[in-house]
């Protein structure tokens, strides 16, 4: 979702990490749960350059969809909250690992 809200910017890309990616690098608990995200102590560069793919948005979306997890094509900025509360549930474990698993092989 985060990758297509940000098309509105330029191209944008959902990047892929193995758990090992982040061995030694201190990570905190995010502000937001429901993003699921979490801070870790690395610059945006430092980040990227762990990752072990990256796909733009529009093929994380039709891999999604092909999941079954429809994400809207257009986010505005207002519209993140909205849909992280009434739209996309949380994917299990095996669905990130299907998800990463074919954002590798389309990388």
């Amino acid at each position: 979702m985060f990758a297509t809200q940000a098309e509105q910017f330029g191209d944008a890309v959902v990047e892929i990490y193995p758990r090992s990616a982040l061995d030694g690098v201190p990570v905190h608990e995010g502000h937001i749960v429901r993003e699921g995200e979490w801070p870790v102590e690395l610059s945006p560069a430092e980040l990227s350059a762990r990752a072990s793919a990256y796909v733009p948005s529009s093929v994380a979306r039709d891999i999604l969809s092909n999941m079954g997890i429809d994400i809207p094509r257009r986010i505005n900025n207002g519209d993140i909250d909205p849909l992280l509360e009434t739209f996309v549930s949380k994917m299990t474990p095996e669905q990130i690992a299907q998800f990463a698993e074919e954002a590798h092989r389309r990388a």
